[in-house]
């Protein structure tokens, strides 16, 4: 590392670093809470055999909703908890 990247890094906070970590373990618990209940959702209503488009089709449909919790937990919750952590400070 460089001394640009020092300085980069020192500008950043304890306390926004720290905000960060916990907005990133709550966003991670609420991808694990979100996904269980979908799970638990989807057993329910599977009464009958999907056929096999029927399971491409909603494969297809949870892949992006997948993709969109998981950019949520890893990039909007840390940088809320950053947030937080900074205006504590």
């Amino acid at each position: 590392m460089g001394p640009d990247a020092l300085k980069a890094v020192a500008v950043l906070s304890n306390t926004g670093l720290i905000g960060a970590l916990i907005g990133f373990a709550v966003g991670g618990l609420n991808r694990w809470i979100i996904l269980r209940m979908v799970e638990r959702h989807v057993q329910a209503v599977d009464d009958v055999s999907p056929t096999e488009e029927e399971m491409v089709t909603f494969a297809a449909r949870t892949r992006r909703f997948r993709r969109l919790l998981l950019a949520k937990s890893l990039i909007v919750f840390p940088i809320v908890g950053y947030a937080l952590g900074e205006a504590i400070d």
